[in-house]
């Protein structure tokens, strides 16, 4: 059953940059403590809690203390975070594609040879402690 708050609207502004990471690991493996998704994005607590509140108030996601340990908060996302990530993804496709078209058929090609190279690189940054610490 979807509630009327977690229905999309069409009108509804893109998420900035930093909601859109979390939205995607959320979208990507389930429900995350706060623990953890501070570790993952590489942020201070308090930032993290900020960037948290700001989403929950817009719908976008919703927090819930663990029943078994009332210290830990698991973060979940709403119907209406997945719609907002859709609706970035959708924009960020059309832009990217806009100037894709304007590359010539060599440099598209090239861009089309290395994706499977890119994306394992991808991979293999999503383990690395990129604050060298």
């Amino acid at each position: 059953m979807t509630r009327a708050d977690d229905a999309p609207q069409l009108d509804e502004p893109l998420p900035p940059a930093p909601q859109v990471e979390v939205l995607r690991l959320l979208a990507g493996e389930g429900s995350w403590s706060t623990g953890a998704l501070a570790e993952r994005l590489e942020l201070a607590a308090s930032t993290l809690s900020n960037l948290l509140r700001d989403m929950e108030g817009h719908g976008l996601v919703e927090r819930t203390r663990v029943p078994d340990d009332q210290r830990r908060v698991e973060v979940h996302l709403r119907t209406s975070g997945r719609a907002a990530l859709r609706r970035h993804d959708v924009h960020t496709a059309r832009v990217l594609g806009t100037y894709l078209a304007r590359l010539s058929d060599d440099d598209q090609a090239a861009l089309r040879a290395a994706l499977p190279a890119l994306a394992r690189l991808t991979d293999a940054l999503g383990g690395v402690d990129h604050a060298g610490r």
